[in-house]
């Protein structure tokens, strides 16, 4: 039996008993040759983008939990966290959590929370 790994961008469900969760910074900023907002999740280098600032910021979010997946596949979450300073706290994060961030005044940040299931 396999046990696999969902990450979660929408707060989860009190039935997908998550284990843990994830704090990152995300920038959002208006690319000016094509109009659209491009996202960045700046913990993780993942990237997208969208037509809105709330369509880059979830396109964004679903990269960065993609990326998430697959390096949990891959073996290699422990190494990347590691490297990057992201830890997985169990308890779930308040709304109000900060981290610092560098920005320009074009740019916006966010501070999202990522929950990890585990499912057999």
């Amino acid at each position: 039996m396999s046990v696999t790994t969902e990450w979660l961008i929408d707060r989860p469900s009190p039935q997908s008993n998550p284990v843990g969760y994830v704090v990152l910074r995300f920038r959002i900023y208006e690319d000016p040759e094509t109009g659209l907002y491009q996202g960045e999740c700046l913990d993780l280098d993942a990237a997208s983008f969208g037509e809105s600032v709330e369509e880059a910021l979830d396109a964004t979010m679903e990269a960065t939990a993609l990326y998430l997946e697959t390096i949990d596949d891959l073996g290699e979450r422990d190494r990347i966290f590691k490297e990057r300073g992201i830890e997985i706290v169990t308890k779930e994060p308040s709304d109000d959590t900060t981290l610092e961030v560098v920005s320009h005044p074009s740019e916006i940040i966010s501070v999202q929370r990522l929950a990890v299931v585990v499912a057999a």
